[in-house]
């Protein structure tokens, strides 16, 4: 993916082209435009206002591009104000919900008179909530010049979510202070756990020290801003000892106008330090004006603070840019990287604006996607196929074993009509082995509701009461399914059959009938068991 990152400031207007890809970045070309020397190419803008400069500088070089890419850029910086709300519930969707109420509480004007665009991420007990705010009336003006250009960009963030993306990447947990010292302005980021808590401002930056050097000198803008670039310096305390006069000299000019800086630090340091509880470790300082020499010594020393110089290149990156230019692209870079996986920068372009985004893809990366596409869709297409010749010779030996063996069987009963009609009409076949199936369920059922009658235990039962009696004969007995039994009994002596008929009336049996003939010496029993 093609992407064109582009930092809007106030001295240039920095432009990368990177392409992005899941695990790395490829800076494909750096370029910077300095707003004075466009200004002087182009006399009719000397009148506009900055941001209409940026716009401008933008469409121009957008006409040259010769490949399509996403462009990303910033809201100018003093269009925009951050809050940072802590929500009370882990449910995200409810949080957003509640976003505006507190919201609204938070700023000088009402929510119908903002457009907002934020980040939210959930915490352990809470929703921590990242509050981009602008007045509608300024963004309307902007979205406007914008689309007049055909210039609506991709994502249209702010310079403080790119910082903050930086250090989630990066997994930063450690308290640190983004120090972005530019031409007009020095924007101090902090950072708490990772997540961005505050943001500052001061004038002291470049252009400070461009008009210390002219006062100071007595010698034109160009020649100021010529020695800044090449030569300018900072001094720690006991350096002062190695240099010459007229080097102490300069350095305690500079000194004097970062001491201010210093003095704006130490107070917001001071705030911060009140609100959470821990002291800033670590400052990473970035733009145009950190690469004075000597400046990250000058300022760990004044700050009593480790000071580094930031590199967003130094992961995953592929550049041939020098390191002075680095400091220099180091927004552009952040807010490349920033449209790679997982993001917490934070888009403008929402609401009511979201349409108007420019999110069609470049025609390579369509072309990529395409390709990646066809080739999965033929591997499917092949594998299904072969699943199906699969599944088809399977079936067919299945109907052989079928019609050679199965349907031949006796016991199925199947007439050779039958067998010849599986082939062409399965169902009917089916059907009838289905019914002849029910039948023999049936038949099953019955003959295990029989056997749970145990016909055989009254006959045993009657042996064993007539069987001490060797003169007499059990000549029949019936029984049925409710278990009645009939039987009957003959005998050369009547004594005996009496002794029978009084053990079966002592027997376990219930409702027992005896009828004895004496004369026929005939005993007929009738009893349950």
């Amino acid at each position: 993916m093609n992407i064109l990152s582009i930092d809007l400031g106030s001295y240039s207007v920095k432009f990368q082209e990177s392409f992005i890809e899941k695990k790395k970045t490829t800076v494909l070309n750096c370029v910077e435009v300095v707003i004075e020397d466009f200004l002087n190419a182009n006399q009719d803008l000397n009148s506009a206002a900055l941001s209409q400069v940026h716009i401008s500088i933008i469409s121009e070089y957008l006409s040259k591009l010769e490949n399509s890419a996403r462009v990303i850029f910033q809201l100018p910086f003093e269009m925009v104000t951050s809050r940072f709300i802590d929500i009370p519930i882990k449910n995200k969707k409810k949080a957003e919900l509640m976003l505006p109420f507190q919201l609204e509480e938070d700023i000088p004007y009402t929510l119908a008179e903002t457009h907002i665009a934020y980040h939210l991420q959930v915490a352990k007990n809470h929703t921590e909530a990242s509050i981009a705010v602008s007045q509608k009336e300024h963004f309307e003006d902007y979205f406007n010049s914008l689309k007049s250009k055909n210039i609506i960009p991709y994502i249209l963030t702010f310079e403080a979510s790119a910082y903050s993306h930086f250090i989630y990447k990066e997994a930063i947990s450690v308290p640190t202070c983004i120090l972005d010292i530019g031409h007009s302005l020095t924007k101090a980021y902090f950072f708490n756990e990772g997540e961005l808590v505050a943001v500052n401002s001061s004038y002291v930056a470049g252009q400070t020290v461009d008009e210390a050097i002219i006062n100071h000198y007595q010698i034109p803008y160009h020649e100021a801003l010529q020695y800044k670039h090449k030569s300018c310096y900072l001094l720690t305390k006991g350096q002062y000892e190695d240099v010459t006069e007229e080097q102490k000299d300069f350095a305690l000019l500079m000194h004097d106008v970062f001491s201010q800086l210093v003095a704006h630090f130490k107070r917001w340091e001071i705030g911060y330090r009140i609100k959470h509880g821990n002291k800033i470790a670590n400052v990473l300082i970035t733009g145009g004006s950190s690469n004075i020499k000597n400046i990250t010594n000058y300022l760990a020393q004044a700050l009593d603070i480790r000071v580094q110089k930031l590199d967003s290149f130094q992961k995953n990156s592929i550049t041939s840019i020098g390191e002075s230019e680095k400091l220099r692209f180091n927004l552009s870079q952040m807010m490349a990287v920033g449209t790679r996986g997982k993001s917490k920068l934070i888009n403008f372009l929402t609401g009511e604006y979201a349409q108007a985004s420019s999110d069609d893809l470049p025609l390579n990366s369509i072309v990529f996607m395409g390709v990646r596409m066809s080739f999965v869709t033929m591997l499917l297409l092949l594998f299904l196929g072969i699943e199906y010749f699969k599944l088809n010779s399977e079936v067919k030996d299945l109907d052989i074993r079928i019609g050679q063996n199965f349907l031949k069987n006796p016991v199925l009963e199947l007439t050779p009509r039958d067998r010849r009609n599986y082939q062409s009409q399965p169902d009917i076949v089916f059907d009838k082995l289905k019914r002849k199936r029910k039948f023999i369920s049936q038949e099953i059922k019955t003959i295990q509701a029989a056997s749970k009658i145990n016909a055989v235990y009254p006959l045993v039962k009657l042996s064993n009461i007539a069987g001490i009696y060797t003169k007499t004969e059990l000549i029949s007995i019936e029984s049925d399914e409710s278990g009645f039994v009939k039987a009957v009994f003959t005998g050369e002596d009547v004594k005996d059959l009496r002794q029978i008929e009084a053990s079966v009336k002592n027997s376990e049996f219930s409702n027992i009938l005896t009828d004895l003939n004496e004369l026929k010496k005939i005993l007929r029993l009738e009893f349950n068991f």
